[in-house]
């Protein structure tokens, strides 16, 4: 049941208390977006910002940022993936929040096929607008490519300032998968990385798939990562 209160709002969407700005992995061509994010909780601009950005791309994960760090200040944050609130009245599930100081909202292109959550959402932008409050928000396609239903919403959100997340090169997939390990307490030098990269499905789902398995397989066989435990684990030539 759906409660008033925005700390008893949907227990299960809580963000990730392991998602934030230093974790996040930013080669070159994403630290303008980070260090913005960043700032905009620092200074509790009344910004509205959206992201872009495929499937894995780390979207979800600035936005989660965005409320750990939101709530290492005493402010008060909510992050909601659209995608998962369909069984929801959305008029239940975004009632109070104007007053939040952080409230982000993932998976924006997932209520293109939904009339009352498109005036929902364009309700409570125009209340945080109001209240000077700033709002984040995170889809697959840019918000002049989102097919939505309501012109005026759509509006709303080409007006936020915009970053659209690059898709990395083999250079930094190999960073990435380093960072990532690291994150782990796994170790993983730039060589095995890159073999990783150069033979299996170069996606960042996939690779944090694979990331995972070799996780478990070197915990359980008590070995380090090697090109040879990589090649035995994954099955690779």
């Amino acid at each position: 049941m759906i409660t008033n209160s925005p700390q008893q709002l949907l227990p299960g969407f809580s963000f990730a208390n392991d998602a934030g700005f230093d974790s996040f992995y930013a080669p070159a061509s994403m630290r303008l977006i980070k260090a913005t994010l960043r700032r905009a909780v620092d200074e509790l601009s009344p910004d509205c910002i959206y992201i872009s950005g495929s499937d894995g791309c780390g979207k979800s994960h600035l936005l989660q940022a965005v409320c750990n760090a939101a709530t290492e200040q005493g402010k008060t944050a909510l992050y909601l993936p659209l995608a998962e609130l369909h069984d929801y009245k959305p008029q239940d599930v975004l009632e109070n929040m104007a007053s939040l100081d952080m409230l982000c909202l993932d998976d924006v292109d997932a209520i293109a096929g939904s009339p009352d959550w498109q005036e929902a959402v364009f309700h409570l932008y125009n209340q945080r607008f109001s209240a000077q409050k700033p709002l984040f928000f995170a889809a697959r396609q840019p918000a002049r490519s989102l097919a939505l239903t309501l012109p005026d919403l759509q509006s709303r959100l080409a007006s936020c300032l915009a970053f659209q997340i690059p898709e990395l090169n083999d250079e930094e997939k190999t960073g990435l998968l380093v960072h990532l390990a690291a994150l782990r307490g796994m170790a993983m030098n730039d060589a095995c990385a890159r073999y990783i990269i150069q033979r299996l499905d170069r996606s960042i789902p996939e690779l944090m798939q694979m990331l995972e398995k070799l996780d478990q397989a070197s915990l359980v066989a008590g070995r380090r990562i090697t090109v040879p435990f990589i090649r035995e684990t994954l099955h690779v030539d």
